[in-house]
């Protein structure tokens, strides 16, 4: 993680030190069947110990390898007015439920308080869309992050960076509930005082658990358990899945 750190306000401003956009997704894929049930998103960590991440892809690869080392729940905080989403800060040297705590989330983790080091934290559920038409994204973050919905690449906020944004958008032809897998990870970068900090905003729609949760089949062209997400270790576990289109990043 780079040293420079800005503590996020009581209202979690954006400030972003860049604002890339992203070409404009076409959600392809048809909504899960079932019905919303809990808010939020389901949430893993991984402590990887020491091994270095520096890239989203090595995250993947190492979430693909190793068992979660803890688990939470990520709620809505409202960041950006109408635009849902939530906003996590710390530094280096805190654990996962101090990072979770900044956004009121830190009572719901469950795992070992160790610091988080080049940690990963995995964010799954599903997107609430209630109507058809095109929706605004974006991941703040230091370091890196991306987004998913429906095994489809939204935002990419990639490598070991200071507070960056990236906004991307998607459009969807139908209403539903639909995927979604946010990572993110932190990089220690040696003898620096650094920092971690996340922020996401899904354009105004919720975010939801389903009651019961669907099979997650090559039906919806979607699977947030298998490789292509590199979150194997979290999502097969809850699930045996059907194999299905993957999602990982190329």
């Amino acid at each position: 993680m780079m040293p420079r750190f800005a503590w996020m306000t009581a209202g979690f401003a954006l400030l972003a030190l860049s604002g890339a956009a992203q070409a404009q997704t076409v959600i392809t894929s048809r909504p899960a069947t079932g019905v919303a049930s809990a808010p939020g998103l389901t949430g893993a960590f991984y402590f990887t110990n020491g091994a270095p991440i520096t890239t989203v892809s090595m995250a993947q690869d190492y979430m693909a390898a190793h068992a979660q080392t803890g688990s939470f729940t990520a709620t809505e905080a409202g960041i950006t007015g109408s635009n849902n989403g939530f906003g996590y800060s710390a530094h280096d040297t805190d654990s996962a439920r101090d990072f979770l705590q900044v956004g009121g989330d830190g009572a719901s983790y469950s795992g070992p308080t160790t610091t988080l080091g080049d940690g990963i934290f995995d964010f799954q559920g599903y997107l609430n869309v209630t109507s058809a038409g095109t929706l605004q994204f974006s991941t703040f973050s230091d370091d890196g992050s991306v987004l998913f919905i429906g095994g489809q690449q939204v935002v990419l906020n990639d490598g070991v960076h200071a507070d960056t944004m990236v906004n991307g958008s998607a459009t969807f032809t139908q209403a539903g509930l639909y995927p979604l897998d946010l990572i993110y990870f932190n990089h220690v970068v040696p003898s620096s005082s650094g920092s971690s900090a996340l922020e996401a905003s899904f354009g105004g729609a919720h975010l939801a658990q389903l009651a019961p949760a669907p099979e997650l089949s090559g039906s919806i062209g979607f699977c947030v358990g298998l490789l292509g997400l590199g979150a194997l270790g979290l999502r097969a576990r809850r699930r045996a899945a059907a194999p299905c289109v993957s999602s990982r990043l190329a």
